[in-house]
This record gives C-alpha cells, structure tokens and sequence, in this order.
C-alpha cells in the first residue's frame, strides 16, 4: 500500500494485470519526465525444458535462475528508490515526474496501452 501523500492510480486491464502510475509534482510543470517499466514477464512455454522450475527464484553458487530474475528489475528499483529520494526528503523534483510500472510489455504492450488509454501519462 502506498502512502496517502502519493498521487498514484492503479489502472487494471484485463484480469490479474493492472498497471501503476506513480505522480509526483515537480518545481516546474513542463516538461513532465516519464520513468516506464514492465513488472512481468513472457509466458514460459514449457516448464519441463527448465533447468530449475522457472517460477522458483532459486538460488545456486550465489546466481538466481527463474523467469525474470534480470529483466527489468534494476530499473523497477531505481524507479522506486528516485521515489523514496523525493517523498522520504519531502522535497519536490525539478519537474513533474511520472513512473509508470506496466505490465503485458513483452507481449503486447497491454500495459501501456491502457495506462495511455486512460490518460493517466
């Protein structure tokens, strides 16, 4: 649960996907910055042709296998932590900032589709 101090929306597409957008104001209005990632990933065709079942996480020699244990991952965390920078100094950025947290990306841009539906970028 995020913070009641955060302007955020939650935008569900289809079901158990949904999408998040995280707003907050900057010192200028123009332009807005946008930070986008995918917090999903591809469908895994055939489980048996895995090393290690591909949903686990597991860990081995200090390396984690599974599907998407790389993907994207720094990013979503960069996101938030340029979040927590701004919302646990209460200062504002320079200028308004978005982060945008999708899913459906590797796919068929599900996630972006609607989040821009919707108006919320």
């Amino acid at each position: 649960m995020l913070p009641r101090n955060i302007d955020y929306k939650i935008i569900e597409h289809s079901p158990n996907r949904s999408s998040l957008v995280i707003f907050l104001p900057g010192e200028r209005k123009t332009p807005k910055v946008a930070f986008l990632g995918h917090l999903d990933t591809v469908p895994v065709e055939d489980e048996k042709e895995w090393r290690y079942p591909p949903f686990s996480a597991a860990v081995e020699n200090g390396h984690m296998y599974g599907r998407g244990t790389v993907d994207m991952k720094g990013g979503l965390a960069a996101m938030i932590l340029i979040i927590l920078y701004f919302v646990e100094g209460k200062m504002k950025p320079p200028a308004d900032l978005l982060f945008v947290f999708t899913a459906g990306e590797e796919a068929d841009g599900l996630g972006i589709r609607a989040v821009k539906g919707r108006r919320a970028i």
